[in-house]
């Protein structure tokens, strides 16, 4: 009887309205002294994910991650795995991107990240070469030196070569030649 003081809701991770609430000389109950507690959103969130091959299933070193708007570009671990934090509210893409691959999907987009974003994951395929190379060597049979300046042709349109002072000779077809 007679308290006169204040009350005030604290926990980690949450705010409060009212802040407190003022007691003055209390000489009844005091019902329906309620408070409204709010999640505290961080100011950052995470956004990540793995890179896998198509044909192994592993993971892929060294895929840069480009994000626009700002964000710095990642690299994927020995496990194919990347991770950023971005602002609260970040909108942007995320693109792939390893010489001699192509990825699916080619980009993610984001737009209002208020969330973490796990399993952003892409699948990368290695790139067939459109163009191979034949070479060798021309030599003797008596004395495996190399035969500098012998012709060598090639039917369905390649180019004709010569070997070099060493005997060498070398060429690109198009993938599938016959």
């Amino acid at each position: 009887s007679g308290y006169s003081g204040t009350a005030t809701p604290s926990l980690s991770g949450y705010t409060f309205n009212p802040s407190s609430l003022p007691f003055n000389n209390v000489n009844s109950n005091q019902t329906s002294q309620n408070f409204t507690g709010t999640p505290v959103q961080p100011s950052t969130f995470t956004i990540s994910g793995t890179v896998r091959s198509s044909s192994t299933g592993q993971g892929i070193l060294g895929v840069a991650i480009f994000f626009s708007n700002g964000v710095s570009t990642q690299y994927t671990d020995s496990n194919g795995f990347y991770s950023v934090n971005v602002s609260s509210g970040y909108s942007g893409t995320a693109t792939p991107s390893l010489s001699g691959y192509t990825f699916n999907p080619s980009s993610r987009s984001f737009n209002n990240v208020y969330s973490n974003q796990p399993s952003q994951d892409f699948t990368g395929t290695p790139v067939q070469s459109s163009t191979f190379t034949i070479s060798g060597t021309v030599r003797s049979s008596s004395s495996g030196q190399g035969i500098p300046g012998a012709t060598i042709y090639f039917s369905n349109g390649v180019s004709t070569v010569y070997t070099d002072s060493a005997g060498y000779y070398s060429v690109s077809v198009n993938s599938g030649y016959s």
